[in-house]
C-alpha cells in the first residue's frame, strides 16, 4: 500500500492501531523519508490506549534482533574461516 502523504499515513496509523491485539505484526517498508516513523509515532499512542505493552514489545524486538545478528556474525565467520582454510590448502 502506497499513502501519498503523511496526513494519510498518520490517519491509517490512528485507524490501525485500535484493531492491533497481542502478537499482531505490521510491516512498514520504504526508502528513507516514506513515512515510517510517522507511522510509528501515529500509531503507539492508540495502541497504548488499547492495552499494547509497548515496553515489552520493544524488549522482545530488541532481543530477537540481537539473537538473529549474533547468529548471522557467527555463521559469517564460520563461511570465512572454511573458506579460508579451502584456499590455504587449494
Amino acid at each position: 500500500m502506497t499513502l501519498p502523504d503523511l496526513a494519510a499515513t498518520e490517519a491509517l496509523a490512528a485507524r490501525l492501531a485500535p484493531l492491533a491485539q497481542a502478537g499482531d505484526a505490521v510491516l512498514l517498508e520504504g526508502p528513507l523519508g516514506a513515512g515510517k516513523s510517522a507511522f510509528a509515532r501515529a500509531f503507539w499512542p492508540d495502541a497504548k490506549a488499547a492495552g499494547i505493552d509497548l515496553a515489552g514489545t520493544a524488549a522482545a524486538l530488541q532481543k530477537q534482533g540481537a539473537e538473529a545478528f549474533e547468529k548471522s556474525w557467527a555463521d559469517m565467520l564460520a563461511d570465512i574461516r572454511s573458506k579460508s582454510g579451502a584456499l590455504a590448502s587449494g
